[in-house]
């Protein structure tokens, strides 16, 4: 199987900062500081609101130490992920040690809390991947940043670190 970098999130150098205008009403991609392109909601989400769901192809593979998947993919289970499509919001969002989204049932991303409009959308990575071999470098600035998100599956919760 086809696999792109390791660090299968994203980061800076995989998109160019500019800023984009997605078919989805509500929401802008645009400069996110020292990660590339973010997620911002254009206007007030509520706590539990369901954001959008992640649409893609789905792809399937062994975990191992060579193992490196797509910079978008979400974690769809054991040695499962999905890869939003191009227009897919989910292709967009960051990592942060202290979201405001979550990932529920693999694809469904929700307001964590409310969420104020302009206010960019963010996702913990370690919680929507389980492969024991997957690591990225956070620069998320949050003052508990964790520096490496590993995947919560192996590693156990972010919080209990």
């Amino acid at each position: 199987m086809a696999r792109g970098p390791k660090n299968h999130k994203g980061g800076a150098s995989l998109r160019p900062a500019t800023e984009t205008i997605i078919p989805t009403p509500g929401f802008t991609v645009r400069g996110s500081a020292g990660r590339g392109r973010g997620l911002y909601t254009e206007v007030p989400r509520r706590q539990g609101e369901e954001l959008f769901v992640v649409e893609g192809k789905v792809h399937t593979g062994a975990y191992d130490d060579d193992a490196q998947v797509g910079p978008t993919w979400f974690g769809a289970g054991h040695q499962r992920w999905v890869e939003p499509a191009e227009s897919n919001l989910g292709r967009f969002i960051n990592h942060a040690c202290e979201p405001n989204a979550a990932v529920k049932d693999f694809v469904h991303v929700v307001a964590a809390r409310e969420i104020h409009a302009g206010e960019e959308i963010t996702i913990d990575y370690a919680l929507t991947e389980e492969d024991p071999f997957w690591s990225m470098e956070c620069r998320c600035g949050a003052p508990s940043c964790r520096r490496t998100i590993r995947a919560a599956a192996r590693f156990g919760a972010p919080q209990a670190r």
